[in-house]
């Protein structure tokens, strides 16, 4: 089933900046929280993450993470999506976002999630 880029990008909120900040390891970190709903009433939260090393600028890549929660406070440490670039401004993000929610549909959104915490469970455990 085709999705709509229009519907799904209409359909991703901004729920607010998580954070801007150098990490003790000299990265550069920006991050969004997202909510989208596809029929309006199921939400889902993701995490945007971009990442840059300041002093070799060998990381340089943007993430999706899963959220469990509405504010991004609790979120999944394994990636759905990831980009090589370094994706700094809030409409990046939605767009990057966009165009993960674009090609998948949410049965497989789910089980990357239910794969995601079960990984996350079994590391944790371990």
């Amino acid at each position: 089933m085709e999705t709509n880029p229009t519907i799904e990008y209409d359909s991703i909120h901004l729920v607010r900046v998580r954070e801007r900040t150098v990490t003790k390891d000299n990265r550069f970190v920006f991050q969004t929280v997202w909510n989208f709903s596809s029929d309006g009433i199921n939400e889902e939260v993701y995490i945007v993450s971009a990442v840059v090393s300041i002093d070799s600028e060998s990381v340089c890549e943007t993430f999706i993470f899963p959220a469990r929660d509405d504010q991004g406070n609790d979120f999944n440490a394994l990636e759905v999506y990831s980009s090589p670039d370094f994706k700094g401004k809030t409409h990046d993000h939605k767009f990057m976002l966009g165009e993960y929610l674009s090609k998948c549909e949410l049965e497989q959104r789910e089980e990357q999630r239910k794969s995601s915490e079960n990984f996350e469970n079994l590391f944790c455990t371990s």
